[in-house]
């Protein structure tokens, strides 16, 4: 992998937004197959845009149409989405008790997802 230099004369923006487009990019076909399966469900396009918005996990996106597809009752589905949100605080605490970190108790649970690698690059951009 080749190291990025910075263009002193680019702002910092334009090279934030070249660094990040092709994660951006691919959230597209998952917004866009997660937004049919709410609309399947009886969603409307208010509440799906909410969705989206409201709750980043997709994983839970597509977890909570399925189960309002089923007409799971709410609690259960909240249940559902505190254990399925509940594997990052684990992986979390495995980690950095493997790596000697233990005094680390607030860690930054979306730190393990697709955006790692992005924040890591845009640190190299912005910072040089």
């Amino acid at each position: 992998m080749t190291k990025q230099v910075p263009n002193p004369d680019e702002p910092k923006w334009r090279s934030t937004l070249r660094v990040s487009m092709p994660l951006n990019l691919s959230y597209i076909p998952i917004g866009l197959a997660c937004g049919v399966l709410l609309h399947a469900a009886g969603f409307n396009t208010l509440l799906t845009a909410m969705v989206s918005i409201v709750i980043f996990s997709g994983g839970a996106q597509f977890m909570i149409a399925s189960m309002l597809t089923i007409n799971a009752p709410l609690l259960s589905i909240v249940l559902m989405l505190f254990f399925l949100e509940l594997r990052y605080a684990l992986l979390v605490e495995s980690i950095s008790l493997s790596n000697g970190y233990v005094r680390k108790i607030q860690a930054d649970f979306r730190d393990f997802n697709e955006r790692r690698k992005l924040r890591r690059e845009l640190f190299k951009v912005c910072d040089g």
